[in-house]
């Protein structure tokens, strides 16, 4: 066994798991940074299980249904017309609270 199996094995496995999971369990919105001290500007949610990033907002926002990325001011993707948390934006209006979405 070599490193380079040992790694293809765990990406298989990890992919499989992504593809089957139901992303039951998502993480709070969390600031994405491609190197450490570094923003990208977005904020994700992850599955809990599976690791895969479910939700992105920022200036973009990223759709998990046709995985096409739209302008954030917008509540759904305006290509498959897929709703991202139409609530949690409903409940934030209601409140008065400033969060990023």
């Amino acid at each position: 066994m070599t490193y380079k199996k040992l790694q293809k094995e765990f990406e298989k496995k990890v992919a499989n798991l992504q593809k089957e999971c139901k992303h039951a369990r998502l993480s709070p919105w969390m600031e994405k940074w491609w190197a450490i001290g570094h923003s990208t500007g977005n904020y994700v949610k992850v599955c809990k299980t599976c690791n895969l990033e479910i939700l992105w907002k920022g200036t973009e926002s990223y759709c998990p249904n046709c995985k096409e990325t739209f302008n954030a001011h917008y509540i759904e993707c305006t290509k498959c017309k897929v709703e991202l948390e139409r609530r949690f934006v409903e409940k934030n209006r209601v409140t008065g609270e400033k969060k990023i979405l």
